[in-house]
C-alpha cells in the first residue's frame, strides 16, 4: 500500500492551509529493508497519506 500512494515520494512535513496550530499532527513510519521515512500531516490535504492511515488505523485497531 506505502507503494501503490507513492509513500516514499510524498514530503516529510506536510502543513495543510487552514489547519488550526491546536489540531494534533497525524504521522506514519515505514520501514524497509532499504530504507525508513516518517511522514507527518497537520491537517487532511493529502489524499495519499489519509488513505494510508485509513487503513493502517484499521488494522491496527486505532482508537478502540
Amino acid at each position: 500500500l506505502a507503494t501503490a500512494e507513492r509513500f516514499f515520494s510524498l514530503p516529510k512535513r506536510i502543513e495543510c492551509a487552514g489547519t488550526l496550530p491546536d489540531v494534533a499532527a497525524l504521522y506514519v513510519t515505514v520501514r524497509t529493508p532499504a530504507r525508513t521515512r516518517t511522514v507527518t500531516v497537520h491537517g487532511s490535504c493529502k489524499r495519499r497519506f489519509a488513505e494510508l492511515y485509513a487503513v493502517l488505523s484499521a488494522v491496527a485497531t486505532i482508537g478502540r
